[in-house]
């Protein structure tokens, strides 16, 4: 991908990635995920109607190709997975795993995903903030 075709699908994606980030709790700003993709530390999938952000995950017993960031339609992004999961084989990896909504199994399961855990989070910003002032 040539940087113009970058830029022109962040922009594409921008939009997907940010109601993505909202629903995981605004940990990360879309400028600090493009900074990770740009030093080479998170992969960028793209097609016309969907993209998704990739980054390794380190385990003693596996190296996993996590899916971070999912947006755009279904079928775009069943049409990235097997793109994506080819190149995590390429790159060892032995486990592909994504974190998102209820949905994701029921849209990627016929691809092999199956619901593992649930993520529970507590959130102390709230909190901190309040102590700080």
């Amino acid at each position: 991908m040539t940087p113009e075709e970058f830029e022109d699908a962040w922009e594409r994606a921008s939009p997907w990635f940010e109601i993505a980030l909202r629903h995981g709790g605004n940990l990360w700003t879309l400028d600090a995920v493009k900074a990770e993709i740009l030093a080479g530390r998170a992969q960028f999938w793209s097609n016309d109607t969907a993209s998704a952000v990739t980054q390794f995950v380190y385990s003693p017993s596996a190296k996993t190709l996590s899916y971070w960031l999912l947006g755009g339609d279904t079928q775009g992004l069943r049409d990235l997975l097997p793109q994506a999961e080819r190149w995590g084989i390429e790159n060892d990896c032995l486990v592909f795993t994504g974190t998102g909504r209820r949905g994701f199994e029921r849209r990627f399961g016929s691809a092999g995903y199956k619901a593992r855990a649930t993520v529970y989070v507590k959130d102390l910003r709230p909190m901190v903030g309040a102590m700080i002032q």
